[in-house]
């Protein structure tokens, strides 16, 4: 699987995962609490896309060391 392909791959995932997932108490608080709100929650989806994506990189770096 290239790299390409493993990104698409987690993409499709976040993707799911977020849709599966919507927001729907953010339409009930105040405007500035709902954006708050959002922004908290991106912050902690990017840090565990970049957590995820180490993990895929260092996967990647075993597979090539133990295919040698």
């Amino acid at each position: 699987m290239s790299q390409s392909e493993s990104q698409k791959s987690l993409q499709q995932r976040v993707n799911r995962y977020l849709r599966g997932n919507p927001l729907g108490y953010a339409l009930e608080e105040p405007k500035e609490e709902s954006v708050e709100a959002i922004f908290s929650l991106l912050k902690r989806a990017e840090a565990d896309l970049e957590a995820a994506q180490e993990r895929v990189d260092r996967l990647k770096w075993e597979l090539e060391k133990a295919r040698s």
